[in-house]
């Protein structure tokens, strides 16, 4: 690239002046042009005579929206972010905050909040009802409650001591009259066995005059007082009483045994009529106690609720309001949730590009690029070797390097780089250098040019900047 040069003249003698001059200009451009061929990457004429001004530098450039081009995103999640809804057009204008496109976490962040909202108006009741204590008849219930398990207790162990009562009067009913069935088997067995001595001795003096009648007819026998029948009858009498006697006896053991028997099981009854009722007599006991122990228990908490309900304590106003501040710190997060499903314009500016589209995830490139394209810059990039020449407030001229745009823009110098990159935007001349070093100098264009160019972003440009 080459600077243009303006050169200004005073002489008496113009016309002559003039043709001198011509032939010196033409000399010195060829030689001029020679070096800086030579001497590249610096672009500047390599010696320049004391009686050229050099007026201007210019550059190669592009177009660009103020603060440069931005990619929207949306924010970073680990659910991933996909667009819903799309709320834009390319090329509308925006405004700072105006929402671009709404994310699919929409719907189910705002039930969250809503959820978190209802919330808080639950806890704040609670702190309400905390405060204002209970009411004077949930007191007066709760004092009824009181008595009425206190009768209860009451009347449930009155009805168990009857219980135990009964249970004790019917086993010593029991036990009385098992013990006169012991007794009666007893008389009955001792009764029954005299009775049977009795039938014993009787048979026993049959047998002993039974004996004593054999022996005087066997004596009359063998005398021959008496015939051998009689004998015989009296033999026969006394064989039959001794049987008897002999079945006597043994009736007398069996009413032994039998009675005996009886009066064992009329014990063994006694005992387990004892051990049953006390049973009974025990388990009666222990329902009273539990009745006792249920109730009392039961009348201690009435009571204790009826204390905590008759009572404000600060720790309950305290917690209740914990709780509230906790649900509306919900409500919060629930609301920043839901803000960042809406993905909003972070400036003023131009939809330039949309890149992602409803029911797409957002890719590296974002949802929209977006510039503040009511005011555009040109973007000038200057070699190293010009740049100590450029100042803020310098005015500049720049117009399409490809002659796609008719109009001169006129700007001034707002910024200079602070660091030397490679060159971006190439010259399309073949002997241009491709690896100079420039640094950027951005011209911030007046009103009706930044009109002109509003859609005209990364048009590349010459750009003159007056020094």
């Amino acid at each position: 690239m080459f600077d243009t040069l303006e050169t200004k003249w005073r002489s008496p003698r113009r016309g002559a002046i003039l043709a001198i001059a011509g032939v010196g200009l033409l000399i010195l451009g060829g030689g001029v042009a020679y070096r800086s061929f030579l001497s590249r990457p610096t672009p500047q004429v390599a010696a320049i005579p004391k009686s050229i001004v050099v007026t201007k530098v210019s550059a190669l450039g592009r177009l660009e929206p103020q603060g440069e081009v931005i990619q929207v995103f949306a924010p970073t999640s680990q659910e991933g972010a996909r667009v819903e809804l799309l709320k834009i057009s390319h090329g509308q204008q925006l405004r700072r905050g105006d929402p671009i496109a709404v994310l699919d976490t929409y719907a189910r962040r705002q039930a969250a909040l809503t959820e978190a909202q209802e919330k808080v108006k639950v806890a704040r009741l609670q702190l309400q009802q905390v405060r204002s204590g209970a009411k004077t008849g949930d007191i007066q219930a709760q004092r009824e409650k009181v008595g009425q398990i206190q009768a209860e207790l009451t009347k449930q162990s009155a009805a168990q001591r009857a219980v135990v009562a009964r249970l004790v009067a019917e086993r010593e009913t029991q036990i009385a009259a098992q013990n006169a069935v012991v007794a009666r088997s007893i008389a009955e067995r001792e009764t029954q066995i005299a009775a049977q001595n009795a039938t014993i001795s009787r048979i026993e003096a049959q047998v002993k005059n039974a004996a004593l009648e054999n022996r005087r007819y066997r004596d009359l026998y063998l005398s021959g007082a008496v015939g051998k029948s009689s004998s015989d009858s009296k033999l026969l009498t006394l064989e039959t009483t001794q049987q008897q006697l002999v079945e006597a006896r043994a009736n007398l053991d069996g009413i032994k045994r039998s009675q005996q028997q009886k009066v064992q099981e009329a014990r063994a009854n006694l005992d387990r009529i004892k051990r049953s009722q006390q049973q009974q007599i025990q388990e009666a006991q222990e329902n009273l106690a539990g009745i006792i122990a249920s109730n009392q228990k039961q009348l201690s908490s009435t009571k204790a609720t009826l204390n905590a309900i008759a009572e404000v304590r600060p720790v309950d106003v305290a917690t209740a309001q914990g709780q509230v501040a906790q649900a509306q710190a919900s409500v919060a997060r629930g609301q920043a949730d839901l803000d960042a499903a809406i993905v909003r314009s972070p400036q003023d500016g131009q939809v330039l590009k949309i890149h992602t589209r409803a029911g797409e995830l957002v890719g590296t490139d974002g949802i929209i690029s977006l510039g503040q394209t009511q005011q555009m810059v040109a973007v000038a990039e200057v070699y190293e070797s010009d740049v100590s020449r450029i100042r803020q407030g310098q005015s500049a001229t720049a117009i399409s390097k490809n002659n796609a745009f008719p109009d001169v823009l006129r700007g001034k110098v707002v910024e200079v780089g602070l660091r030397i990159n490679k060159q971006d935007v190439l010259n399309t001349d073949p002997a241009a250098q491709f690896d100079a070093r420039v640094v950027e100098v951005r011209v911030l264009l007046d009103e009706p040019s930044s009109r002109k160019v509003t859609g005209l972003t990364n048009l590349s440009l010459q750009v003159d900047i007056d020094i």
